[in-house]
């Protein structure tokens, strides 16, 4: 019958055949021992530390990879939404005189007094009609007339003041909406 000895520390002494070991054969094997000890220490620790730092750049690899994924789906996401906001332009679908009114409102809040407005030729027609409600003029005031520009994108609105301009169209909207998702 085999039996096993399990020990809780190092041996101190070593017995072979029941005669106790040299003074020196126990002194070499405290110096093997502890050797060995202290080299399967070092080799745990280099062992964790290249472990610590796989885990590192494990976690920064995948902030990096799940920012980069965040990104694409905004970039999707604000694609999509331009897509669908082209479509609706092109069939005429969205509120150009709140738009209008909207800009003509920020021109007055700056102290200007609008002097144009300048759409789309496409969108010119929908919007001369209307221009007066939208603006909510008082009766016998006269709004800023309405100018056909190509250079104005479709559902776009361009309102000129003396001394500047202000500007809104799809496009910069959703310009304006991939900057605020963007900041942190």
């Amino acid at each position: 019958m085999r039996q096993v000895l399990r020990l809780g520390r190092p041996l101190t002494a070593v017995s072979v055949g029941g005669r106790a070991g040299s003074t020196a054969e126990e002194a070499a094997y405290l110096r093997g021992l502890e050797a060995g000890e202290a080299a399967a220490t070092q080799q745990c620790r280099a062992l964790l530390a290249g472990v610590t730092a796989e885990t590192r750049a494990l976690r920064e690899r995948q902030a990096a990879e799940e920012q980069e994924l965040v990104s694409f789906a905004v970039d999707l996401a604000l694609a999509l939404a331009g897509h669908v906001v082209a479509g609706e332009v092109e069939a005429g679908r969205y509120d150009l005189h709140a738009l209008a009114a909207g800009a003509i409102r920020r021109a007055r809040e700056t102290g200007q007094a609008p002097l144009r407005v300048r759409v789309h030729p496409e969108d010119f027609e929908r919007l001369v009609g209307r221009l007066r409600d939208a603006v909510a003029l008082a009766e016998g005031e006269e709004g800023p007339p309405a100018v056909p520009d190509a250079s104005v994108p479709r559902g776009g609105v361009r309102v000129e003041t003396a001394t500047g301009r202000v500007e809104t169209d799809p496009a910069l909207r959703l310009q304006i909406l991939r900057e605020a998702v963007a900041r942190p």
